[in-house]
């Protein structure tokens, strides 16, 4: 700033810089409006009072007395010549600075379009090229350093990049484009064979769909024929199962039928012959002691011996008829009573085994449970060559269980289901039967050399259809 202030300029600066003062004394006669204003504005607002005029600043303070009233008014003249001069020294500067400014920023403009704007409009016309005429072999030479360089050189070396991974992939799709065109050459003959083959399987499509229609005529005819045979099989097999119900009724009815006769011949034979036996032996003992028929008394002790020995066949016969001992003491005892006969006329070693729980069992109940029994162990006697029998019963839940085992020969039960023989298949089959009406069975355990042992299973509630049974 020492070139623009130079000693004239410092001259005129304190020429134009002049304040002149002027003192009045305040005296209530001799105050103008004018003054009694001032005073007023300075009393008023503050301590000083300015005036504004064209030319000169007027700046008005007071000085008060003793009493702190006003006594002088002091003006101070001040030519207003510095303020214009300061404007015009103010807006100098403004321009020159602006002046400069603007050099500047020309300069400023002029490097950034020759350093960056350019050299990035170049790379960006270059990658426009490649653009229009897609063409990646084009290449930017950058001959500067700075990061526009290095910018412009990565930029190449990506298009590069992407000019080999281009060449890659065209050479990729005319690899794949040659595949698939002889891939297509397949299908087309493929397609071409297929339409043969779908134009065949149609004329075949049609040709079955009329063979499977007379079938399904054919079919229709015979199912209903089917349906018919099958109605008549169905009536046929409910008939035979009626006729088999009302077989097995009969069986069990025969068999207690048969026990009733057998128990009513018994008592015959026990209360008439064996009655007439009795005294007919009490007469002939009663001969055989008379002096008259001394002579006879060989003849008519045998005749005696004789009248005895049919007296106890035809009580063995009776027992073996219907034994008493079933009816009066229960089927246990009947049981047990039975292996005692069987051991004392063959020789076998028995046993018997009984849970002594209660089982309340009808009468012909017991009677059925005896019969099976007693025709199981005459089996034993004829067939199993044992030298031992067990038997047991007892009571399992609602059923009784009566087991038969030996130690014999054994047999394979498959062998007599397929082939039953007269002695002994039939008579198992007999008992199955019968127990099977009841809602019981038949268990058999046997294999050759190993024994046998046969299970009766019936439940105790089946009892009241066997009285049913008999009672008709």
């Amino acid at each position: 700033m020492g070139r623009f202030i130079r000693d004239e300029l410092i001259k005129a600066l304190a020429q134009q810089t002049r304040v002149g003062l002027h003192l009045h004394p305040v005296r209530e006669d001799s105050v103008s409006p004018a003054e009694r204003q001032i005073l007023d504005e300075i009393a008023a607002d503050a301590p000083y009072f300015i005036a504004e005029h064209p030319k000169l600043l007027e700046i008005y303070t007071t000085f008060p007395d003793l009493y702190g009233a006003p006594a002088l008014l002091l003006r101070a003249d001040m030519p207003r010549n510095i303020t214009a001069a300061g404007s015009v020294t103010m807006g100098f500067a403004v321009i020159s600075t602006l002046i400069v400014g603007i050099i500047l920023l020309i300069v400023l403009l002029t490097l950034l379009q020759r350093i960056v704007i350019k050299p990035v409009s170049d790379l960006t016309r270059h990658a426009v090229r490649i653009r229009d005429r897609s063409d990646l072999s084009l290449r930017y030479v950058a001959d500067r350093a700075d990061e526009i360089g290095i910018l412009a050189q990565e930029f190449d070396r990506m298009v590069s990049q992407l000019h080999a991974v281009h060449q890659g992939l065209e050479t990729l799709v005319a690899e794949r484009t040659a595949d698939l065109e002889a891939v297509n050459r397949r299908l087309k003959l493929e397609n071409a064979d297929r339409r043969g083959a779908e134009i065949a399987l149609q004329k075949a499509r049609d040709d079955l769909e009329r063979q499977v229609e007379a079938r399904t005529a054919e079919l229709r005819i015979a199912n209903a024929q089917l349906q018919r045979e099958v109605e008549d099989h169905r009536r046929s097999e409910e008939q035979l199962r009626r006729y088999h119900d009302k077989l097995r009724s009969l069986s069990s009815e025969l068999i207690l039928t048969e026990e009733r006769e057998r128990r009513r011949i018994a008592t015959e034979l026990h209360d008439r012959i064996g009655q007439a036996l009795t005294i007919s032996k009490l007469k002939m003992d009663t001969l055989a002691e008379s002096e008259a028929l001394a002579g006879q008394a060989p003849a008519l002790d045998g005749i005696s011996n004789l009248i005895e020995q049919t007296i106890q066949d035809a009580r063995l016969l009776t027992f073996e008829l219907s034994p008493p001992v079933l009816y009066e003491l229960g089927l246990e005892a009947a049981l047990e009573w039975l292996l005692e006969q069987i051991q004392e006329q063959y020789g076998l070693t028995t046993e018997f085994s009984d849970d002594r729980q209660p089982k309340p069992l009808d009468y012909a109940f017991r009677v059925l449970i005896f019969q099976a029994t007693r025709e199981l162990l005459f089996n034993v006697v004829k067939h199993a060559q044992a030298r031992e029998v067990n038997v047991s019963i007892q009571k399992e839940g609602d059923t009784v269980r009566i087991e038969i085992e030996d130690n014999g020969v054994g047999f394979d039960p498959e062998n007599l289901n397929a082939h039953p023989t007269k002695n002994v298949g039939f008579g198992l089959f007999s008992i199955r039967e019968r127990l099977r009406h009841l809602g019981g069975r038949l268990e058999i355990a046997s294999a050759r050399g190993k024994g046998t042992r046969v299970t009766l299973v019936s439940p105790l509630k089946q009892a009241a259809k066997i009285v049913s049974i008999v009672r008709k």
